[in-house]
């Protein structure tokens, strides 16, 4: 696949190639990567600073890494591979999958930023003018 090097866990990690450029999820060519940001141009929503794309690593690797430690320390010594402990670790991956795509979701949603050609609606415009009279004296 064009544009993955490993799975979206392991990208914060570790540099994907020359022709790629390393995202905080995933990595992405270089084409791609000018076409996110916070722009009014751009096609996919990302705050691109370097503060933030460490801090979003530092938030994958604390997720993962506590996953790691509690497959490893904890659930796997105490239940084995039984299906208790299987089911145990099934359970909790899922649920750190849903906050690792919650966190991927949060940064690159749009939060409401006001469009460039924004207009307001014709029903406040007309509450507006009524509550004015015409405007300061």
């Amino acid at each position: 696949m064009v544009g993955s090097c490993l799975p979206p866990v392991f990208c914060p990690l570790v540099a994907c190639g020359s022709n790629l450029v390393w995202w905080t999820f995933r990595c992405i060519p270089p084409r791609k990567w000018r076409h996110t940001g916070t722009a009014f141009h751009s096609r996919h929503w990302l705050n691109k600073n370097p503060c933030g794309l460490f801090c979003a690593s530092v938030t994958q690797f604390f997720i993962w890494g506590a996953g790691f430690i509690v497959n490893t320390v904890i659930v796997y010594p105490w239940f084995g591979y039984g299906w208790f402990g299987v089911a145990i670790m099934a359970i909790y991956n899922m649920l750190l999958f849903m906050a690792s795509f919650s966190h991927y979701r949060a940064m690159t949603t749009n939060p409401g930023a006001v469009p460039k050609n924004a207009e307001p609606l014709p029903a406040l415009t007309m509450e507006l003018k009524r509550l004015c009279k015409g405007g300061p004296k």
